[in-house]
């Protein structure tokens, strides 16, 4: 029988590495090793906003938008997407997606494009339900928010985003009223 060398070299190599294996100390469950109670959440990087109108400097000055898909906790915690708006003058809002908002929704008498200056290309705005607005102060005048409507341009060399809260409901409830838009651009490096 003609066993080269090299195959004889590579069964024992295996063997080897199944003992080393086999030898080497594993973590069971209940052993003390390292566990996982919840995955990390997974975030997007954050991007940074100048306001662009009278509204957004009065509501919330420079914002830092953070987006971040969270891991389901508990029955009641749905998890998903979550929003968070970081305002300069300590406002944080955290919202969860709750899906899209056609920009020819309507508002009373106007469309959700006229109501956030959309431009006639713009396709899709994204609808959240805020879960927590605190910090002292909130992005209607009217009361606390209950939705926000947010549209961030796609279109290169343009770095606006809008965002439009609503108080008692989202945009197609009756009793949904939209608040004053607040207009922003991107900061350079954000």
């Amino acid at each position: 029988m003609g066993i080269s060398r090299w195959a004889v070299v590579a069964v024992a190599a295996a063997l080897g590495g199944c003992e080393q294996e086999a030898a080497a100390p594993r973590a069971d469950i209940g052993s003390g090793g390292p566990q996982l109670e919840a995955p990390a959440p997974e975030s997007a990087p954050a991007r940074r906003f100048m306001p662009q109108s009278d509204a957004a400097r009065a509501a919330t000055g420079a914002l830092i938008v953070t987006e971040t898909v969270r891991i389901a906790q508990s029955a009641e915690d749905r998890g998903g997407e979550v929003l968070t708006l970081r305002a300069e003058n300590g406002l944080v809002v955290e919202a969860r997606l709750a899906g899209a908002a056609p920009p020819s929704t309507r508002i009373g008498e106007q469309t959700l494009r006229a109501l956030m200056e959309l431009p006639v290309e713009a396709s899709q705005t994204l609808l959240y339900a805020v879960s927590q607005e605190g910090g002292g102060a909130s992005l209607c005048d009217a009361g606390p928010a209950s939705h926000i409507v947010l549209w961030e341009s796609e279109t290169p060399g343009d770095a606006g985003l809008r965002v439009l809260p609503f108080t008692g409901g989202a945009p197609a409830d009756a009793d949904a009223a939209a608040c004053t838009l607040l207009a922003y651009a991107r900061a350079e490096g954000g």
